[in-house]
């Protein structure tokens, strides 16, 4: 059989993989001009089409991500959310997994959207919390099969 190795480009943050019609994956700004000069110039079996800047993907540690979250969006997390919950008919989890996919952004660590682990997931999920436990949402457990289905329900008289 036919068998390839991968190449990449490794310096620093950057990494990018070498496909056989495209080069893609992480760049650091500060390289960009400068593995782009060097695409210009081409080379015998290679020429450079055009480059793009899919999206900003950010080198956070988590809590540095937390951090970028609660400075964005602390001062609004929480009437979105009641806002959320008052407006419509789903379930907790799809509520707060829209809300944290809204403010999800791209790092290293969670490229590809967000799971029950990613710091947008909780710190969306512990602003819920807090409301809950504020008395400003009411949860109500409805049991479906062999499900329970959590709903929440602004409490307007805390408000």
């Amino acid at each position: 059989g036919c068998t390839s190795q991968a190449m990449y480009l490794v310096k620093g943050k950057t990494r990018l993989y070498v496909h056989p019609m495209e080069i893609s994956g992480y760049c650091e700004t500060l390289h960009i001009p400068q593995i782009t000069a060097i695409l210009k110039k081409g080379g015998r079996t290679f020429r450079l089409v055009k480059d793009t800047i899919a999206e900003e993907v950010y080198s956070f540690t988590d809590e540095e991500e937390m951090e970028y979250y609660r400075a964005r969006y602390g001062t609004c997390i929480h009437r979105n959310i009641l806002d959320a919950f008052s407006n419509r008919r789903a379930g907790k989890e799809d509520i707060l997994s829209m809300m944290a996919s809204r403010i999800n952004v791209a790092t290293t660590s969670h490229l590809h959207g967000i799971g029950y682990d990613s710091p947008a997931y909780r710190f969306v999920h512990e602003a819920y919390y807090r409301l809950v436990n504020n008395g400003k949402l009411k949860e109500n457990v409805r049991e479906i099969g062999c499900c329970n289905i959590i709903m929440a329900i602004s409490n307007t008289n805390a408000i």
